[in-house]
């Protein structure tokens, strides 16, 4: 059984080795964000408290949030364009170099509330072990959304971490995109459910999940969710257990189909879902099924926890698997 499920993933990856990606053109709604990791040692508490003082050996800087789906986009071979919100406090600037803006058809329209500091997640890490994370942040007030999909792209990505970027626009941007026969996916991390109405694939994670869907129920917290949104497609990320597609069955939103992860040595999770979601986005537009395409982005993922902190995952990494 082990070599069958073998040969059907290597089957699966080897139609991504020609894959189209590069001329691909995603557009990026969200929440932007700076991830910072200051690493250090200590072998010494402080005589002031009873924590560590640390010795910094380094500081880190990477794109987070939609900026990380971002970022994956393009280590995956595709193009994006992202619009998102920001502070006037130079840290703007890091991002847009971090992303590469306005190289190889790669774009950042940022916003920016000059009230606001750009969202700013920094974690300080000592003796290879995270210790805390400070936050930096508060609820923008404007709407990337109002910005309406203009141009010409092959899916459209909202990355809605709750922090103000996104706002009713976002259902008028999903009804114009129905109307050009453009797929929509929305990853969101809270309850404002309504502006993602006719949405093409729903991601959410477990707990996302359940609390959207007010049971614990499977079936029942799908099908709630399938009336009031109407997504094509409804994916349940199931961190290290499994992924779940749930999908209309003869008018019922019932039907289960339960994928298994890869079974790694997991280092970070951090960032994983942006991985996924990169890949899964990608691979859809590229002409792959729903449950191919999630075969693809649970490898993407993969390689994803395996390294430390908010990190890309390459195409070739990817494909490597397949050899």
């Amino acid at each position: 059984m082990k070599g069958l499920k073998d040969l059907r993933n290597f089957m699966i990856m080897e139609k991504y080795m020609n894959s189209n990606f590069n001329k691909l053109d995603v557009l990026i709604y969200g929440d932007v964000m700076l991830d910072v990791y200051i690493k250090g040692t200590s072998d010494r508490l402080s005589p002031e408290a009873p924590v560590p003082v640390i010795k910094k050996n380094s500081k880190t800087e990477v794109a987070g949030g939609a900026a990380n789906v971002a970022n994956n986009i393009k280590s995956l071979g595709g193009h994006f364009s992202l619009y998102g919100i920001v502070g006037y406090d130079g840290l703007e600037i890091n991002l847009q170099m971090l992303l590469d803006d306005g190289v190889d058809g790669n774009y950042c329209y940022f916003f920016t509330e000059y009230d606001k500091p750009t969202i700013t997640k920094t974690r300080i890490i000592c003796n290879d072990k995270q210790i805390c994370r400070i936050d930096k942040e508060e609820k923008f007030d404007g709407d990337v959304t109002q910005e309406t999909c203009k141009g010409n792209f092959d899916a459209v990505i909202f990355s809605d971490y709750n922090k103000g970027s996104i706002k009713e626009g976002a259902q008028i941007v999903i009804d114009h995109c129905n109307k050009k026969g453009v797929p929509t996916f929305a990853d969101y991390k809270n309850l404002d459910y309504e502006k993602y109405k006719n949405v093409t694939v729903i991601k959410l994670n477990e707990k996302e999940f359940y609390d959207l869907g007010g049971t614990d129920n499977t079936k029942e917290a799908g099908s709630f969710i399938h009336s009031i949104l109407n997504p094509k497609y409804l994916i349940v990320t199931r961190a290290n257990k499994s992924v779940l597609l749930i999908e209309p069955d003869e008018k019922e939103y019932t039907k289960l189909t339960d994928f298994s992860v890869s079974d790694v040595s997991v280092a970070d999770v951090s960032g994983a879902g942006d991985t996924f979601l990169a890949a899964l986005v990608l691979s859809y537009v590229n002409n792959n099924t729903i449950q191919e395409s999630i075969e693809f982005a649970i490898k993407a993922a993969g390689i994803k926890v395996t390294k430390q902190g908010t990190s890309i995952v390459s195409i070739n990494e990817v494909l490597d698997l397949a050899k």
